[in-house]
């Protein structure tokens, strides 16, 4: 099985399956600090050798996507992300459903 990154939120359920599990959690939402670089290194250390791994922070939207992606590009791999836009994918949906109506609406109203 080729190496895989995945972000997930501990919130929204148990991690995914995978051979390393990341919990950065406790993470400064500053990922320039000198902790982060060892997660890095973790994170493509297991990747490159041939391993998968997920990494969860509290609700999959933020500290995990970036360094899922930031290891992924760094390696020409895809990250998958669980829980990045599940939550506002919904709400834009919800909201554009709700602004269609009130044009048509508008539009009915002037003919």
């Amino acid at each position: 099985m080729p190496p895989s990154v995945a972000s997930f939120g501990y919130a929204n359920g148990a991690p995914p399956e995978a051979d390393v599990v990341i919990d950065v959690r406790g993470l400064s939402h500053d990922l320039s600090r000198r902790e982060v670089s060892n997660i890095r290194t973790q994170i493509s250390d297991a990747l490159r050798q041939g391993q998968s791994v997920a990494i969860g922070c509290e609700y999959g939207q933020h500290r995990s996507v970036v360094l899922a992606n930031e290891c992924a590009k760094a390696l020409h791999l895809t990250p998958t992300h669980r829980d990045k836009i599940s939550k506002p994918r919904e709400s834009r949906r919800q909201a554009s459903a709700a602004l269609t109506k009130a044009l048509h609406t508008i539009v009915n109203y002037r003919r």
